[in-house]
């Protein structure tokens, strides 16, 4: 008992990141959050340009697998439950096209981790 409710709950918290990743990618202030200053303005623009597309492709794969669990939740069926792999399929059923987008996409946000450890602006308190 309880167990449909918790996969809700599991499917509006997933839905709930990948939206949250999609509203980070349009609207953090990633300047302030990584220490670029020493990085020519046309490489600064460029870093920023795929930090937010990376994040968005994140966003988009995060909201996916909320769907799928969303699916599993209304259908009572855990079948239909899904991970990134599954969400990954979904967007290759739309096309080659919108899953190479979203897989470049993953790889920029793999670049943006990478500058995240190597730039990140650390406030000592």
């Amino acid at each position: 008992p309880g167990g449909q409710l918790l996969v809700w709950l599991a499917a509006a918290a997933v839905l709930g990141a990948g939206l949250y990743q999609l509203y980070r990618a349009y609207a953090a202030k990633l300047g302030r959050q990584l220490n670029l200053g020493g990085l020519p303005a046309g490489t600064y623009r460029w870093v920023i340009a795929l930090s937010r597309f990376g994040i968005a492709a994140r966003g988009i794969v995060f909201g996916l697998i909320g769907v799928l669990l969303a699916r599993a939740a209304s259908g009572r069926d855990p079948q239909q439950a899904g991970g990134t792999d599954e969400s990954l399929q979904m967007i290759a059923g739309m096309g080659r096209w919108p899953l190479a987008v979203v897989a470049i996409g993953l790889v920029a946000y793999a670049l943006y981790e990478v500058l995240n450890a190597r730039y990140r602006r650390i406030r000592v308190t």
